[in-house]
């Protein structure tokens, strides 16, 4: 009981911002591998929003009460009770329960005594990493939900990528431009994003993605952000099908800085992951921009295609 107290302190003072930035970083790195601590903090986060939302809305709904008691008086008509306003807060505190029950009873049910390589293994499937890796290495358009493992199966081509055009994809790649990463030090970092940023500059390539896969945010940039690295990083693991949903998102906006460049390295993964026809469609939409960053590029490996 005492470590469950202890466990709910922890997050009500990292969502109240009282960790020093040595203990949220601790805290943000822990809940990049329990992801029962991840869905906790998040469901109080929600809970958090809600009664927030629900204190505006009381109050406004009570100063509007009170105009109409006002006026109910002055005209000697007796005061009507707000059913709906009423009805409306329970369902969402019913709701709000039901989440949070559901979430301690998913916690219990987890083993604790799991051992540290069986939980290695179950990160490593849940993010469809490569098992017994040694490495253990948010902007958004439309925010509907966390960032999860967005993989899909190749459509066309061979089961067996051609190991060629995985190669002459990495050619034309590089090394990927990684956005926003700004931050050089554990102690520095004051986010999620800037705690990802740092693993990304160590190499801690599996690290990176499960923390970035938690990430929540209304800043549009830094879930763009997000969604771009998360793609790169994808790339540079050679899962070439992951990471075309996440570049794909960053580059449907062409307000976004890195939207061009999304598309090109987009490009890359279809040919790597064998989807020819979506690799051609997009190689002749770079090729019919002559101001598009990547035209001169999309012209050469047209030219080493042939």
């Amino acid at each position: 009981m005492n470590k469950d107290i202890q466990r709910f302190d922890s997050i009500q003072n990292y969502l109240d911002g009282n960790m020093s930035a040595a203990e949220r970083q601790a805290f943000e790195a822990e809940m990049a591998v329990d992801t029962n601590l991840a869905d906790e903090v998040g469901a109080h986060r929600l809970e958090r929003e809600m009664m927030d939302i629900l204190l505006e809305d009381d109050l406004t709904e009570q100063m509007q009460s009170w105009q109409q008691e006002k006026e109910q008086m002055q005209s000697g008509q007796p005061k009507r009770f707000n059913w709906l306003k009423w009805g409306m807060i329970f369902i969402i505190i019913i709701g709000i329960i039901l989440l949070l029950i559901y979430l301690l009873q998913s916690s219990d049910l987890t083993p604790s005594s799991k051992a540290p390589e069986q939980m290695d293994n179950s990160i490593q499937k849940e993010n469809n990493l490569p098992p017994n890796d040694p490495e253990g290495t948010s902007e958004k358009k439309k925010y509907d939900g966390p960032i999860v493992n967005a993989e899909k199966k190749s459509t066309e081509g061979t089961p067996q990528q051609n190991a060629e055009m995985i190669a002459l994809a990495e050619e034309f790649g590089g090394t990927p431009e990684f956005a926003g990463t700004f931050v050089r030090s554990g102690e520095e970092a004051k986010t999620r994003f800037d705690s990802a940023s740092v693993m990304i500059q160590e190499k801690r390539y599996d690290a990176a993605i499960r923390l970035l896969q938690t990430i929540q945010s209304d800043n549009p940039e830094v879930y763009l952000n997000t969604r771009l690295n998360l793609g790169y990083l994808y790339f540079i693991k050679k899962n070439f099908s992951s990471s075309i949903p996440h570049l794909e998102f960053a580059a449907a906006n062409q307000d976004y800085l890195y939207a061009e460049t999304a598309e090109w390295y987009a490009l890359l993964a279809y040919l790597a992951d064998g989807q020819r026809s979506k690799f051609d469609l997009k190689l002749a939409s770079i090729l019919a921009d002559s101001e598009h960053s990547y035209y001169q590029k999309a012209l050469q490996l047209k030219e080493q295609l042939k």
